[in-house]
């Protein structure tokens, strides 16, 4: 359950073509900083499309990465929901135990099980619709601080509308295990310290560091930490 405080938006983020995003590893970057921000542990963006007559949703990015698969921790019922919900209106769903929805958000039964959160619908030119998913809140949002929120939703999702399509196809995620591995290497460690610390022998952690090395088209190493800085995958 969210601690009971309230945050209230520290700053408020540029929009439209100040956001200076040139592709979907920026908006990535950017959606985790805006996360950050208002205290969600993790996030997500969704894209809808139509698919053989029906509504469907393509996840271009989430905490992990910027791989663009089918959603993830949704289940059929959940995405039937949010996609009714997004004909229908343009408020945020709120759901989980302790979260102020009232006149700024719809109560909705749990979208992403056990998990309390906010699903925000957005909306860009040429018909393009979808959602921003923001769960596990470490305290309370304000009305104000979840308003504030869903502006930069819209605005951030007017900017991933308008990148070239081959911007938007799919992009090498790297694991959970993979980034904490870069991370590390970034701080210094060796493959042993990195082994040690993460529990892992030194061969899987050796693998960790190859195969994000091939993800990120890197040539060594230091070549992938670079990388994953510069996009932000790491700090």
């Amino acid at each position: 359950m969210p601690q009971v405080m309230q945050s209230t938006p520290t700053r408020r983020r540029q929009s439209g073509p100040a956001f200076n995003l040139h592709t979907i590893a920026d908006a990535y970057r950017h959606c985790r900083e805006i996360a950050q921000e208002h205290g969600i542990r993790r996030f997500a963006c969704l894209s809808m499309f139509a698919s053989n007559g029906k509504e469907a949703a393509d996840q271009l990015f989430d905490t992990d990465g910027w791989e663009k698969k089918a959603p993830q921790n949704l289940g059929t019922h959940g995405l039937e929901r949010m996609i009714q919900h997004s004909l229908e209106s343009v408020l945020p769903l709120c759901w989980g135990d302790g979260l102020p929805c009232a006149d700024v958000c719809i109560h909705a039964a749990s979208l992403v099980e056990s998990r309390a959160g906010f699903a925000f619908p957005v909306q860009a030119e040429r018909g393009r619709t979808g959602y921003f998913l923001f769960l596990d809140p470490q305290w309370q949002l304000s009305r104000e601080a979840i308003c504030d929120l869903h502006m930069q939703c819209f605005a951030l999702f007017r900017v991933i509308a308008s990148l070239p399509v081959q911007d938007l196809v799919e992009h090498p995620g790297l694991s959970k295990r993979e980034l904490e591995c870069l991370k590390l290497t970034a701080n210094g460690q060796t493959s042993e310290d990195i082994a040690k610390k993460l529990g892992l022998s030194v061969h899987t952690a050796n693998q960790y560091l190859v195969n994000s090395t091939v993800k990120l088209n890197a040539v060594s190493r230091v070549h992938a930490v670079a990388k994953a800085l510069r996009l932000g995958l790491i700090d």
